[in-house]
């Protein structure tokens, strides 16, 4: 199998302030992103995110790089020294601002900064930089300040402490922590049934391309196309020139498997359809999971195709003009692909680029060889198949409820987002998009997002749609009311407003069907890691396994409740009457300080009715959980 079972992935990691030594023991995810990272700290620390130069090993900073820039000026040893601060990068020789490309990596997985030294992460804030130097020029504030608390405003840094900063911190805080109990709450519930596992009837690989970025080159792939031998393993190349219409190929005719051939020939009519269609431009979305998809169709390349009797499998090498290579496997047989597999495949490679670097004619420099495939992932597509059997009830009925299975599936606005304007509500077909990837939660994906589920032909009010944005991807209705503000104004710009089908989602999409009444089928588009597939399938594994359990009637409360009920809008609805209250409180206390007695007392009494309802939610949230 490609994927791994995988055990309880939350660790505590151990925050160190190299300025005042300080500790702090936090709980994270591999698959967490940066910026919660910096958020989960932020509050310990009670102070912004923005605030917190966070960094890992050989000052890796976490959340944001520069290009060719020293980032050590300021460290020794892991401690601040501020003799020698001064970086022309950022500030010329009569003190004026230069402006620095920063790579914004905050949306990036936490993992993409493994491995941790000692599970040690050290840190600094902006107040202790500020403490260390009270008398700052313009030198020094855009040299360190602007250098590693990039997103910090000047007004914010010269006004550090006074009330309208202090209000924006609190205020911050709660926001945060809104959102990371809300998160914290559903992970728990993976980690507390990460055994709760379901074994799949079947797991296949259908395409897996992996992808090979080397040193320019420049590749005679005329000469190669021409001069290369075909046999019955390297039985078919292809020469594709810029213009894909002009194309070429060769074909070993001894292995075509004719109407009257020995059967021991590989190339029937279909194989050879599959590889004649395989970067054809007609491909169709979602794609046959043998065909490679029309977004990256190659140009200017060789291809070999090669076929690995011992494990009857097909692949591809694709040779690009630039000394680039992509390697696709195509599963057209359904074999269990398996890392044994896949090092036999990787040798094989090796043994066709030796073979074309041996005599020097083809290439300047030498094409390397692949000496690792997992750090090659371009995407996998893979299905996972349950049988109904698993989900029968006492008299034997297969049960498959779409209801509290999309219930289920909306608890987790953490993992998924269901793609309900790609679904007919009258199939049995459940369509997702896997959230937890680089880079999913940026504003682009958001504005897309909204723009999917926007119809112009039918008439919402804002505040229900704000709500719609709101479950579909997760973020609070504060956040969900910018996005859709900031959306607003981009389409006032547009005169023709149409529905769009397509967002720029990143992770991979799934597809649930049943299929007749003997199949659940997972299909997995576009996973770009093995870490991604381990998580997809876990996350599949636990949710049949809890499935087949709510079926049978045999879930505890809090986990049955999760296919019946809607917990983030029970949580998401007393927050807001918490808020209510709150402000009630607040008014009535100014009151009292005016001795408007009658008037606190109106706003007590509201606040004694909030708090009669919030705590008849809190007994049903404590149902649900």
């Amino acid at each position: 199998m490609l994927y791994e079972t995988l055990t309880l992935q939350k660790q505590t990691y151990r925050f160190t302030n190299i300025v005042n030594n300080d500790n702090n023991d936090i709980e994270l995810y591999p698959d967490d992103t940066n910026l919660t990272i910096l958020n989960k700290l932020s509050l310990k620390l009670n102070i912004l995110s923005d605030e917190i130069c966070a960094y890992v090993n050989d000052y890796n900073i976490i959340g944001f790089s520069y290009d060719n820039i020293n980032i050590k000026q300021i460290f020794n040893k892991n401690k601040i020294e501020l003799s020698n601060y001064l970086d022309e990068n950022f500030v010329d020789k009569i003190g004026n601002k230069i402006n620095v490309y920063k790579n914004n990596l905050m949306n990036e997985l936490f993992e993409n900064n493994f491995n941790i030294d000692k599970n040690t992460i050290y840190y600094f804030t902006l107040n202790d930089i500020l403490i260390l130097k009270p008398d700052r020029d313009n030198q020094f504030l855009y040299s360190v300040i602007y250098k590693y608390f990039p997103n910090i405003k000047k007004d914010y840094i010269d006004n550090y402490n006074n009330k309208t900063n202090s209000d924006l911190r609190k205020d911050n805080i709660k926001k945060i922590n809104k959102l990371l109990s809300n998160n914290e709450l559903l992970l728990n519930i993976l980690n507390d049934n990460v055994n709760e596992l379901l074994k799949e009837k079947k797991f296949t690989s259908k395409l897996l391309n992996f992808k090979s970025n080397n040193s320019e080159n420049n590749i005679n792939i005329i000469k190669l196309f021409s001069d290369y031998e075909l046999n019955s393993k390297r039985f078919y190349t292809k020469l594709i020139l810029e213009d894909y219409n002009n194309s070429y190929f060769k074909l070993f005719k001894p292995e075509l498997k004719l109407r009257l051939s020995d059967d021991k020939s590989i190339l029937d009519k279909d194989i050879c359809n599959k590889l004649l269609n395989d970067f054809s431009d007609n491909v169709s979305l979602p794609y046959d999971f043998a065909y490679m998809p029309p977004s990256i169709q190659p140009r200017n390349c060789i291809i070999f195709k090669t076929y690995l009797k011992k494990h009857n499998l097909f692949y591809s090498f694709i040779l690009f003009m630039n000394g680039s290579y992509d390697f696709i496997i195509n599963n057209y047989y359904d074999i269990n692909i398996s890392d044994e597999i896949l090092k036999d495949l990787n040798k094989d490679i090796n043994t066709l680029i030796n073979n074309i670097n041996r005599y020097r004619i083809y290439t300047i420099n030498k094409i390397p060889r692949l000496n690792e495939y997992n750090d090659k992932i371009n995407f996998m597509n893979t299905k996972l198949i349950y049988s109904m059997d698993n989900f029968s009830d006492d008299e034997g009925n297969n049960i498959y409820e779409k209801k509290n299975l999309l219930m289920y599936l909306s608890n987790f606005i953490t993992h998924i987002r269901i793609v309900k304007e790609k679904m007919d509500k009258d199939l049995d077909t459940i369509i997702l998009k896997y959230k937890r990837v680089n880079n999913y939660e940026n504003i682009d994906t958001i504005q897309s997002i909204i723009n999917v589920l926007h119809d112009p032909n039918i008439e919402i009010p804002d505040e229900e749609f704000i709500e719609i944005i709101s479950q579909n991807t997760g973020i609070s209705i504060e956040d969900a009311t910018l996005e859709y503000i900031k959306w607003g104004e981009k389409q006032e710009k547009n005169e023709f407003k149409k529905k769009s089908l397509t967002t720029t989602e990143t992770g991979a999409e799934i597809i649930m069907t049943k299929y007749l009444d003997s199949n659940i089928n997972f299909e997995i588009y576009n996973i770009q890691s093995r870490n991604e597939l381990n998580r997809i399938i876990h996350f599949i594994k636990i949710f049949m396994k809890l499935y087949e359990k709510f079926i049978k009637g045999n879930l505890n409360k809090k986990l049955r409740n999760l296919f019946t009920e809607n917990i983030n809008k029970e949580i998401e609805d007393l927050i807001t009457e918490l808020t209510t209250t709150a402000k009630s409180l607040a008014n009535s206390r100014e009151f009292i300080a005016e001795n408007d007695i009658k008037r606190a007392s109106n706003y007590l009494s509201e606040a004694e009715i909030a708090l009669q309802a919030i705590a008849g939610r809190v007994s049903k949230i404590k149902l649900v959980l």
